[in-house]
């Protein structure tokens, strides 16, 4: 569960930071 909640954080921070 922690890992899909990470999936998640990481691809919104990896578009914010885009």
């Amino acid at each position: 569960m922690l890992l899909f909640v990470l999936g998640i954080v990481w691809d919104f921070l990896s578009a914010s930071s885009k």
